[in-house]
């Protein structure tokens, strides 16, 4: 039973880093999209001013402000592109950590496993937090060695309690091979 406490606490460790990094996925992505509007304001800010409207003896003046601001909004305009590049990068590298983290419910394993007839898996794949597609992928395989186990005379439920490590899994196949075989229970 302190297998099974274990994953739990394990679980909902695991789904509450996966929580964390989608909250900060969001927040990276209204960043993000706050970013890209001052860039859009600032462009049409630039775009907006026009010399032209100031008094002849006030333009050079003005064109020495102006070009000074628009070096400040050009530096401004870099970092800001230079951040949105971060950002992105960061949203795109949060997705590739969270892809596989779609966790598997007690109600997925015990659903996925009654709907296969693999009842005697549910304790050893509630062991530890998996992936759906991990418990699919699993469940698949169980399926695939329950059918062999059956046409080679072995046991299947003795092989369930291994289903989460394939090298003891194919130690007990060849246990009960070789038990089977010099007791006469597997005819070759």
């Amino acid at each position: 039973m302190d297998g099974i406490l274990g994953s739990d606490i394990d679980r909902q460790a695991l789904e509450a880093a996966v929580s964390r990094v989608h909250s900060e996925t969001s927040k990276a992505e209204t960043q993000l999209k706050d970013l890209k509007a001052l860039r859009r304001d600032l462009a049409g800010l630039s775009a907006s001013i026009d010399l032209d409207k100031f008094p002849a003896g006030a333009r050079v003046a003005a064109k020495k402000q102006f070009s000074a601001l628009f070096h400040q909004l050009s530096a401004t305009r870099a970092k800001i592109d230079r951040s949105i590049d971060e950002l992105e990068e960061l949203i795109r590298k949060l997705e590739e950590m969270t892809e596989g983290l779609d966790l598997a419910t007690t109600t997925d394993v015990l659903d996925l496993c009654s709907d296969e007839g693999l009842d005697s898996l549910v304790i050893p794949l509630c062991k530890h937090p998996i992936s759906r597609r991990e418990l699919k992928r699993r469940i698949q395989f169980a399926s695939e060695i329950r059918d062999i186990a059956t046409a080679a005379q072995i046991n299947f439920e003795a092989l369930t309690e291994h289903i989460n490590d394939p090298s003891a899994l194919l130690k007990s196949c060849i246990a009960q091979t070789k038990t089977a075989h010099t007791t006469g229970g597997i005819t070759p």
